[in-house]
């Protein structure tokens, strides 16, 4: 008898621990777990952080832009860029010179970009555009390259 007591006090108990439990599960618990108020402790993750503003909703003061009229404005020179050539190669033969610039094979006399190919030596190009004349220099390699050149004597 005094077994059947004990049961019957521990159903009471545990009936009695799950009507507190209802309570809480309204309340506070959702699913075993602490419900908490979400909506103060978390923060925008958009939002700039603190003291940090929008340039948008400042109000910066603007420099005065003086407008002119078109007799004021003087005409600009503007110098023109020389486009950088790039020498990858050289081929010399009994008969024939040539050179690889920019992806072009060009031998004397023809041009490119509106200069005029006036030598080719071993190790350079020599370019001319009117009374002007510039040098392209072959790029230095790591490795070394040396140049022959067969000269026959008739």
């Amino acid at each position: 008898m005094m077994v059947y007591k004990k049961i019957i006090l521990g159903l009471i108990s545990a009936l009695l621990f799950l009507f507190s439990l209802n309570n809480f599960n309204e309340e506070n618990f959702v699913n075993a777990q602490i419900k908490r108020n979400f909506s103060s402790s978390l923060r925008d993750p958009f939002a700039l952080p603190s003291g940090i503003r929008h340039l948008s909703k400042e109000t910066v003061p603007q420099k005065e832009k003086k407008i002119e009229s078109i007799s004021e404005l003087k005409p600009q020179t503007i110098k023109p860029q020389e486009i950088p050539l790039k020498l990858k190669a050289i081929l010399i033969s009994e008969h024939i010179r040539l050179a690889s610039i920019d992806q072009k094979v060009l031998t004397i006399g023809d041009e490119i970009n509106g200069e005029k190919v006036i030598d080719i030596q071993s190790d350079r190009v020599i370019l001319g555009k009117g009374e002007k004349r510039r040098t392209i220099l072959l790029d230095q390699n790591p490795l070394k390259i040396t140049v022959e050149q067969n000269i026959k004597h008739k």
